[in-house]
C-alpha cells in the first residue's frame, strides 16, 4: 500500500482521516494543509445533529474548530512516521480548554463555513499530545468565531 500522502485526501476524502463518523463530522472538505496551518470547509447539512431551529449550535462551531486543528496535528504526526495508508488511524482528540473564544454569530444551515487553524506549540508525552491552537471560522467575508484553545490528542500505538 502507498505511503501516507495528504494530497489524496484533499476535498471530501478528508472524512477518512477523522476519527468521527456521521452524524458528528463537521468538516466537508480539506482545502489546504501547509505546515502547522489548515483550512477546511463545512457545508452545514439541514438535518445535522447540532442544528437547532435552523442554526448550527455554538457547540457545533467549537467542534468544527477542534476537528480542523486535530486534522492538522494528525497529519504532522503521521507524515513524520510515514505510515502505510492501510494502517493509518487518526488520533482521538478532545478540546481540553477554551480560551478567549468569541462567537459573533451562529450560522444558518444554508451557509458554507471556512475554518482556519494554526497550531502554535505542542507538548508530547508518549502517545499523548497537548496542542495549543488558534482558529477562525468565517462565512464568506464575515468572521463568525475566533479564539484560542487547547486540544488533547491520543495517538494509536
Amino acid at each position: 500500500m502507498s505511503l501516507f500522502d495528504k494530497e489524496q485526501y484533499y476535498g471530501s476524502n478528508v472524512t477518512k482521516l477523522l476519527p468521527h463518523q456521521h452524524p458528528f463530522v463537521l468538516i466537508s472538505h480539506l482545502v489546504e494543509m501547509v505546515g502547522n496551518r489548515a483550512i477546511t470547509q463545512f457545508k452545514i447539512p439541514k438535518d445535522h445533529l447540532l442544528i437547532e431551529n435552523g442554526y448550527l449550535s455554538e457547540t457545533g462551531l467549537l467542534e468544527n474548530l477542534a476537528q480542523t486543528a486535530a486534522l492538522s496535528a494528525g497529519f504532522a504526526y503521521f507524515t513524520g512516521k510515514e505510515p502505510e495508508m492501510g494502517s493509518y488511524q487518526p488520533p482521538m482528540g478532545y478540546m481540553g480548554s477554551i480560551k478567549k473564544i468569541q462567537i459573533q454569530r451562529i450560522p444558518h444551515y444554508s451557509e458554507k463555513l471556512e475554518t482556519r487553524t494554526v497550531l502554535l506549540k505542542s507538548i508530547k508525552s508518549g502517545q499523548t499530545e497537548v496542542v495549543f491552537c488558534i482558529g477562525k471560522i468565517s462565512s464568506g467575508a464575515e468572521v463568525l468565531a475566533h479564539g484560542e484553545f487547547k486540544l488533547f490528542l491520543i495517538y494509536p500505538e
